[in-house]
């Protein structure tokens, strides 16, 4: 009787062990399953929306386009998944991870992309609703150079002409586009939907004294620029 439990009680442990084993795995199976990094997604096409024809979205000239400039949807999802993991969130209130390439173009200036993934919280999944590219060049601009000064009073700009500043000038690139409040959506189709052109001068202690901003026409060139940045950022990334 001793050797038959002390032959079953080591082989019950054993299968007990096996079951807990297998337990644990299918949970982590299905927890990754559930958890993925896959986006919220519209298939590629070459027909654009509706939308963008009737103009809505400040579309120019741009009934169709060629797919070959289109930014395949593995390669964006790549991005994501490194700004993610190697990134950092940019923007606590408007939830974004980013990712950022420096370069020193001259001895005054420097050259900066950006890769921006804006997404919510769902339950225990994170939802990707829009991307960015930030193309930026920030040139240093000497003491005695005059420049803009739309921020700051004639007065107050006396404080701040002999300063050294930075003259900043970004290209903002923006595919897909998700309204919490009424649900509309761009979806992200491997081109970009909205370009911005910013302006800024800004002294060396950031003190903001020019501002200018506008809205460029997303036309025929705009998918290869778009495609051009996210394959600069990934070969960025790789390395």
């Amino acid at each position: 009787m001793r050797f038959t439990t002390a032959f079953i009680l080591p082989a019950f442990i054993y299968m007990i062990s096996l079951c807990l084993i297998f337990s644990f795995s299918w949970a982590i199976a299905q927890h990754n399953t559930q958890n993925s990094s896959s986006l919220e997604w519209e298939n590629l096409t070459v027909e654009l929306m509706p939308q963008y024809r009737q103009g809505r979205y400040d579309v120019q000239g741009l009934e169709s386009s060629v797919k070959e400039d289109y930014v395949v949807k593995s390669e964006t999802e790549e991005l994501v998944d490194y700004a993610f993991k190697k990134g950092y969130l940019c923007n606590d209130e408007d939830k974004s991870m980013c990712i950022q390439k420096n370069e020193i173009f001259d001895d005054n200036t420097t050259k900066r992309l950006t890769f921006v993934a804006y997404f919510f919280r769902l339950g225990q999944k994170d939802f990707i609703y829009k991307i960015e590219f930030v193309d930026e060049k920030r040139t240093l601009i000497p003491p005695d150079q005059d420049v803009g000064h739309n921020l700051v009073s004639q007065k107050d700009w006396e404080k701040y002409k002999n300063l050294e500043k930075f003259l900043i000038k970004q290209k903002i690139m923006r595919a897909g586009e998700t309204s919490l409040n009424t649900g509309q959506r761009l979806p992200l189709d491997g081109q970009p939907d909205l370009i911005f052109e910013d302006t800024y001068v800004e002294t060396k202690d950031f003190t903001l004294i020019h501002a200018e901003n506008k809205n460029s026409k997303v036309d025929e060139n705009a998918p290869k620029m778009f495609k051009s940045y996210t394959q600069e950022m990934l070969e960025y990334v790789r390395n």
